[in-house]
């Protein structure tokens, strides 16, 4: 379950991410101080993206929605998985889900757009699915 949740959350805050201006005004401004922060060694052969450090954020905040999964569903201490609890937040993240998907149908036509410089984008998609 806990794959199907990291996957799920992955491709959630991947959509977020990618609509919101702001976000991605930011991730562009710290890709342009990386230019400037990081070895000269490094950025020949790892050059800072916009869709890199999107992925990167997008990754981020799936490691701690997952990692909060985890700790709201398990009992550490008698090592039990609260299997009914954790399905009805499952069913939750999943209606979540497609409502996001059902309020940003031009999704995809967004990724073709900003493609250009957020190449890494295009692929994210098919790992978290």
């Amino acid at each position: 379950m806990l794959w199907a949740v990291e996957g799920l959350l992955g491709r959630v805050s991947k959509r977020i991410f990618a609509y919101s201006i702001a976000a991605r005004n930011n991730i562009a401004q710290s890709v342009q101080v990386d230019c400037y922060r990081l070895p000269e060694e490094t950025l020949v052969y790892l050059r800072p993206s916009p869709g890199r450090a999107l992925v990167e954020t997008v990754r981020a905040s799936t490691l701690a929605g997952t990692a909060s999964f985890l700790r709201e569903h398990y009992d550490a201490d008698r090592r039990n998985w609260r299997d009914a609890q954790a399905r009805q937040a499952w069913g939750e993240l999943v209606e979540t889900e497609e409502k996001i998907n059902a309020a940003t149908p031009d999704y995809f036509k967004l990724l073709r757009e900003i493609n250009q410089d957020w190449g890494e984008l295009a692929n994210f998609d098919s790992v978290t699915r």
